[in-house]
């Protein structure tokens, strides 16, 4: 165990790159007494998790020897592990073993950027009830004429309807088919979110999901029918899109999990087998029968991200670390999500089109599970701004 003063330099270092890659103010940094630190020795890398007096602040350092790699993905595991807040990395010169090049800030959360203690779980899955309320409060409550108006018309659109439409349902079983997949979806990503510490990550892709995807949908929905359907003037109204927008947003972060935990290559792997699983799977609904080409397409999504995976593992662009116990249940748990977009896709992509005289607009749940990923994406990106 080190101990205060020995790491002055270490604690400058990392303040150094806060600085110079956050774009702060030096004297906003809590430059507090280092009381401890501790050294895990992982393979070639050296992380140094230095604690401050009240644990309130903390830093990371992975010094490696002979490679310009750093293993982010194993710094982000190791600080979640030890539950710390801000890290920094760099690499020592081959040439040189003192000269030290400052890294990059992977994490920097709670209290020096603001923040303060989360907000226990319940409270984001009552807000999210909370918009599960409202739209059984407008199906029970508004007068049917006035819902009428709010969907949108084909025949007579307006620009409100483009938003309004995603909040009134047709009955009762088009209403509670949308509160299962909405509920069980967003609930599901939000505690994945918080156990990735992107918490507000999450809030923003929902007010964009909310908000944005219906107007984004319908009006995607009306230029097609205009386009290759004119003489079609339905009445389009229903969450549906929207819960697939949150299925694109659910998978979009099982990739965010997985490449936090095993880096990027593994998770653009990870993508295109499921991509292609939940294609083939597309492929199956509505052709009745396991094809060859549905079967082949799986195949090859998942015999495509076997030996990618292998092959980055032999590049050491894997972390290493985990014991194979570890990993098994990592893949599990990420099979696991992977199966739940599945049946949200079985659900979204019927094989009976129409029920009761209800036609399903397929069309409109492929386009808000697109625009729901494309949205979590752009806004993952700009977290990382």
């Amino acid at each position: 165990m080190l101990q205060g003063p020995a790491l002055q330099p270490l604690k400058v270092r990392c303040a150094r790159a806060l600085v110079g890659l956050l774009d702060i103010e030096l004297d906003f940094l809590p430059f507090f007494e280092v009381w401890a630190a501790d050294v895990f020795h992982v393979e070639e890398h050296v992380l140094v998790c230095v604690l401050s007096l009240d644990e309130s602040v903390s830093a990371c350092v992975v010094e490696e020897s002979d490679s310009t790699f750093c293993h982010s993905q194993l710094l982000h595991h190791l600080l979640y592990q030890k539950n710390l807040y801000t890290c920094g990395f760099g690499s020592k010169h081959q040439n040189d073993p003192e000269r030290y090049t400052s890294g990059v800030v992977l994490t920097a959360m709670t209290s020096w950027r603001g923040g303060g203690k989360r907000a226990s779980a319940g409270v984001g899955i009552g807000v999210l009830l909370g918009v599960a309320a409202l739209l059984v409060g407008i199906h029970a409550f508004l007068p049917a004429s006035l819902q009428t108006r709010l969907a949108f018309d084909h025949d007579g659109p307006t620009l409100l309807s483009l938003l309004t439409a995603a909040y009134v349902h047709v009955d009762d079983a088009h209403l509670f088919g949308n509160l299962v997949g909405y509920v069980v979806v967003a609930s599901v990503t939000y505690l994945l979110c918080r156990q990735l510490d992107r918490e507000r990550w999450f809030w923003l892709t929902t007010a964009l999901l909310l908000v944005a995807l219906p107007v984004l949908v319908n009006l995607a929905n009306y230029l097609a029918l205009a386009t290759w359907f004119p003489w079609m003037e339905p009445v389009n109204r229903g969450f549906s899109g929207v819960v697939a927008g949150f299925g694109g947003f659910l998978l979009v972060t099982v990739v965010v999990l997985v490449a936090d935990d095993y880096g990027r290559p593994v998770a653009v792997y990870v993508t295109e087998a499921t991509l292609l699983f939940l294609l083939a799977e597309v492929t199956l609904i509505y052709t009745g029968t396991l094809s060859l080409l549905a079967a082949g397409v799986a195949v090859l999504g998942l015999t495509t991200a076997v030996m990618g995976i292998r092959l980055e593992r032999r590049r050491g662009t894997v972390p290493t670390e985990r014991s194979r116990r570890q990993v098994t249940v990592d893949a599990l748990f990420v099979a696991s999500l992977v199966a739940l977009v599945a049946v949200l896709v079985y659900g979204l992509f019927p094989t009976t089109l129409v029920v009761d005289g209800r036609l399903t607009n397929v069309f409109a749940h492929g386009v808000g599970f697109l625009f729901g990923a494309a949205l979590a994406t752009g806004t993952a990106l700009l977290e990382r701004v």
